[in-house]
């Protein structure tokens, strides 16, 4: 028969192979058989390779599959889980910026990359665009708010706003880490009411984390009248700052509360 008549058949066997690959972890052989298949065939080994890596603990490697191979717009949900993910590890005080910040960086430019992608079609649902968006802001933040941490003088200002714009996200990043940083930046401009009711939630999530039902513990009402959710991402057993350091808050916490010359009120965001 002629060669266009097989053409189908021909594109079937190597989605069938690269199933087979897959499933055999073999995805150097499997990137080379979609490479040959064009774009829909590298859009279907990213798709497949992204999600078994998600399902082995792996969203870092996930999101490099996705810088290195492009940004098919098809599977938003993989690309919503992948970067929740990233941004939802947690992680201690002491781990250096090239253990995670890489990571989120790429997280940003995939993100930034997909919604230009989808912001104007009308195939992509309205949720789930602005999901998207509310995570490639949260991945930008972090990003400014790394870059101007610990600089001092005059950056000391705008890491406290960046501090204090991450607490709007402690519903996707770690809530004891960006509660415990947005204190500590407004103690360092002399902020003492934000930096009590900041570093008082963190320590009301560390209590939290050793507790069965933990969110059922925290106590909103300082944050009634703000946009900063009340359902947070309570890390996993693994706190920011180790039980020495948590004790060193607690007392500095205790004590400006017992400062008349500080008006301890609710949080000012």
């Amino acid at each position: 028969p002629p060669r266009s008549t097989l053409f189908p058949y021909t594109t079937l066997f190597r989605s069938d192979s690269l199933q087979e690959l897959g499933q055999r972890g073999d995805w150097e052989r499997c990137l080379e058989v979609a490479q040959s298949m064009g774009q829909d065939g590298i859009d279907h080994y990213v798709t497949m390779h992204t999600t078994a890596l998600l399902k082995q603990g792996q969203p870092e490697e996930a999101i490099h599959v996705f810088v290195q191979h492009g940004t098919p717009a098809g599977n938003l949900p993989v690309y919503k889980q992948v970067a929740k993910e990233v941004l939802g590890r947690n992680r201690s005080k002491s781990a250096l910026d090239g253990t995670w910040l890489p990571a989120v960086k790429e997280v940003r430019e995939v993100l930034y990359k997909l919604w230009s992608a989808i912001r104007s079609s009308s195939d992509v649902d309205r949720a789930d665009l602005s999901e998207i968006e509310r995570l490639l802001q949260c991945s930008h933040f972090l990003c400014l708010h790394a870059a101007v941490k610990g600089k001092g003088g005059p950056m000391a200002e705008l890491e406290q706003k960046m501090a204090t714009t991450l607490v709007r996200f402690c519903d996707i990043l770690p809530a004891d880490m960006v509660f415990y940083e947005a204190g500590q930046a407004c103690k360092a401009v002399n902020k003492l009411n934000q930096a009590f009711v900041f570093t008082n939630r963190f320590l009301d999530i560390c209590d939290a984390m050793e507790e069965a039902d933990s969110s059922a513990m925290i106590d909103n009402a300082d944050y009634e009248a703000t946009d900063i959710p009340f359902d947070f991402n309570i890390p996993d057993k693994r706190p920011y700052l180790p039980e020495n350091e948590r004790e060193a808050v607690r007392e500095w916490v205790l004590t400006l509360s017992m400062d008349q010359k500080v008006e301890i009120g609710r949080a000012h965001v």
